[in-house]
C-alpha cells in the first residue's frame, strides 16, 4: 500500500509536469474479492483521492466478485466514471462523488459519523446497514447492526469501552450497502478515534 501511495503521487505529478497542465485523474477503486490486503488498499485509494487535487475515485467494491478480480458488471463502473467526469469536467449539476466521512461526534454512549457529498444517506433496497464494525484497543472486532440513518449522518450505540477504530466495508469481499441519495456507494474506510 505504501509503495502504491508513493508511486501514484509520483505518477500524477510527472504527468502534470510533462503535459504542463493540471490533468484530472479518474481512477477505479479495487473491487471486492477475498484478498486480505484489499480493504486497506481501497481505503488508501480513498485517502489519495481526497489528498491530491483533481483526483476522482469511482467506487466498485459493491460490484465485486469473491473469486474474480474484475467486476463482472463493468457498465456500472463505467457509468460512475462518466458521472464523475460530467460533474467535474463538464460542470453538470449532479453529485457523483462518493460520500466521505467528514466528522465523528462521540458522546458517552453514542457515535455519529457525518458524511460529505450527499444530503441524505440510505441503504440499497432499504435493507439494514451492512459492513460497519468497531475495533477496541485489544483488537476485538464487533459488527454494528443497529444503525440510525438521518440525512447525511449515521448514529449507533457504543457497545463496548476502549474503541480504537471504526471500519466500514473493511472485509476483503464486502456486501456493504450504504449509499448516497444519488446512489453512489460509500467507500471502504477506517477511522481511528
Amino acid at each position: 500500500t505504501e509503495h502504491h501511495e508513493h508511486l501514484f503521487e509520483k505518477l500524477v505529478t510527472s504527468w502534470r509536469t510533462t503535459f504542463r497542465q493540471n490533468l484530472p485523474f479518474y481512477t477505479v477503486q479495487l473491487s471486492s474479492i477475498n484478498r486480505l490486503s484489499w480493504p486497506g488498499f481501497r481505503d488508501s485509494q480513498r485517502k489519495l483521492s481526497n489528498k491530491i487535487s483533481d483526483v476522482y475515485l469511482a467506487i466498485s467494491s459493491d460490484v465485486g466478485d469473491s473469486l474474480d478480480v474484475h467486476p463482472r458488471n463493468k457498465i456500472i463502473v463505467g457509468e460512475r466514471l462518466a458521472n464523475l467526469a460530467l460533474q467535474h469536467e463538464y460542470k453538470r449539476k449532479i453529485q457523483a462523488d462518493s460520500p466521505q466521512p467528514l466528522d465523528i461526534i462521540k458522546t458517552k454512549d453514542e457515535i455519529s459519523i457525518i458524511f460529505s457529498h450527499c444530503e441524505n444517506l440510505k441503504t440499497t433496497n432499504q435493507q439494514p446497514l451492512i459492513g460497519l464494525q468497531i475495533i477496541d484497543l485489544k483488537g476485538k472486532t464487533v459488527e454494528i447492526k443497529d444503525v440510525k440513518i438521518q440525512q447525511n449522518k449515521i448514529t449507533f450505540k457504543i457497545p463496548m469501552e476502549g474503541i480504537y477504530a471504526i471500519e466500514y466495508a473493511y472485509q476483503p469481499y464486502t456486501k456493504a450497502n450504504l449509499i448516497s441519495d444519488s446512489d453512489v456507494p460509500v467507500s471502504t474506510f477506517n477511522l481511528k478515534l
